[in-house]
């Protein structure tokens, strides 16, 4: 069973926060992504309240699909993710999608989807560098938002042959909405995408022709959460330099 560290590293990569370690030869998988730097009371209780979060606000399919967001925030071990700008878009998944998840990630997977053509969301994240891909599957009876998550592409270990590719879990995702505003933004929109076993992102809808939502809006919305470890993300959006949509 690949190890705990290694299914972070490839959700991780998706969004290029280890860009720079991928394009090593060799990886040591032990000590990328790890909590070892970190308070191991710290890391519960940010496990803990992102748990909690996954079901105190609200999911709906409508509020999160066509929309471009962009990632401003976040809690955890997201390496480099202070300088890294990026964009998700979450799309109704096609036939195309599925079969290819279907066909490149069947047999790396020790658990697998109840019905690969049965994917709730295309999750698209794109950055400077790469465009990453994910099916969103929803478990019958688990509650709204909760998906499990599969690359819709195997990322390769690069110093293991194909043959030799360990199996992987599928990855625990929750997404949940908050519509909030401010006296500079009234119609503020964000996104979670909580993987508690790592942390939480922080993400928003940008406004055409405005600079909303603000920092002082989104320093509203951090402050009303106790997560620890949190950091700004996207240096250029923040201070309104240089700071452009990817198109999807």
């Amino acid at each position: 069973m690949i190890s705990s560290t290694l299914r972070l590293f490839y959700f991780i990569s998706l969004i290029n926060a280890f860009a720079r370690i991928s394009r090593q030869t060799s990886l040591d998988y032990e000590n990328i992504g790890n909590f070892r730097d970190f308070d191991g009371d710290t890391i519960l209780l940010l496990k803990d309240l992102c748990i909690k979060l996954s079901t105190s606000l609200v999911y709906h399919k409508d509020l999160v699909k066509d929309i471009v967001w962009t990632g401003v925030y976040y809690w955890g071990v997201f390496f480099q993710l202070q300088k890294t700008c990026f964009n998700v878009k979450l799309i109704e998944p096609t036939v195309e999608a599925m079969r290819d998840a279907h066909n490149q990630m069947d047999e790396y997977l020790a658990t697998k989807p109840h019905d690969w053509y049965a994917a709730s969301l295309h999750i698209i994240i794109k950055d400077h560098l790469n465009t990453r891909e994910m099916l969103l599957y929803q478990d019958p009876g688990s509650p709204q938002g909760h998906f499990n998550a599969v690359p819709r592409t195997m990322l390769p270990q690069r110093s293991v042959q194909p043959e030799e590719q360990e199996s992987m879990d599928m990855f625990d995702l929750r997404l949940q909405v908050l519509h909030t505003s401010s006296a500079t933004c009234p119609n503020a929109k964000f996104l979670f995408i909580l993987m508690c076993d790592a942390g939480a992102i922080l993400l928003t809808t940008v406004e055409d022709n405005s600079n909303c939502p603000d920092k002082e809006t989104l320093d509203e919305v951090i402050n009303s959460f106790t997560m620890p470890l949190g950091r700004y993300s996207c240096e250029a959006y923040l201070n309104m330099t240089s700071y452009f949509i990817y198109n999807f």
